[in-house]
């Protein structure tokens, strides 16, 4: 059984990866199929077996260790409430340094590395949004990022990462199995 360091948005985690062949006899493939598979990577915090409650007394620890780092921002009524006669809030996350929440989790995360991890960094696949938080408290709290990004990201996306001294690598998505 093969194990790696993973760093996902919450911490450092332990993936577990399968072996093909014990995942052939799982999913009803054919031992032929097996040679060729790549092992299922199975994440402990995700767990519909063993579900990881978080308390109120996580997230306010949480909003205590990031709060040097990010922006205090405004929970306003939204004018939509009287239409539907329900209180509405929304919470102006746009505010923040990159324009959005992920932010907050990208800086916990790495907040919650130990002091080996953090000399070593941390790498991420995204899209944009949780690049962009990730390499910029990356680059504030001094911890190198790699950002893998798909080739069909923003450019806008894209550069603001290498902005914010984090390696970028932009790479073309192949689907993993062929029918």
């Amino acid at each position: 059984m093969q194990v790696s360091s993973v760093t996902t948005q919450m911490a450092s985690v332990k993936l577990t990866a399968r072996p093909a062949v014990e995942q052939t006899a799982q999913n009803g493939h054919s031992a032929s199929d097996a040679t060729t598979a790549e092992p299922e990577i199975v994440d402990p915090f995700c767990n519909a077996d063993n579900p990881q409650i978080i308390t109120f007394q996580d997230v306010t620890s949480a909003a205590f260790k990031i709060r040097k780092g990010v922006e205090l921002t405004p929970c306003v009524k939204s004018h939509f409430s009287d239409l539907i006669d329900m209180d509405i809030y929304l919470k102006k996350e746009f505010l923040q340094f990159t324009g959005s929440f992920k932010e907050r989790g990208a800086r916990y995360a790495l907040l919650m590395l130990s002091d080996e991890q953090k000399k070593t960094g941390v790498i991420s696949a995204s899209l944009g949004n949780h690049a962009q938080g990730l390499s910029y408290h990356g680059w504030k709290l001094g911890i190198p990022v790699t950002v893998v990004m798909p080739l069909k990201a923003s450019l806008m996306k894209i550069q603001k990462c290498r902005n914010y001294h984090a390696n970028v690598v932009v790479q073309v998505c192949r689907p993993r199995h062929r029918y």
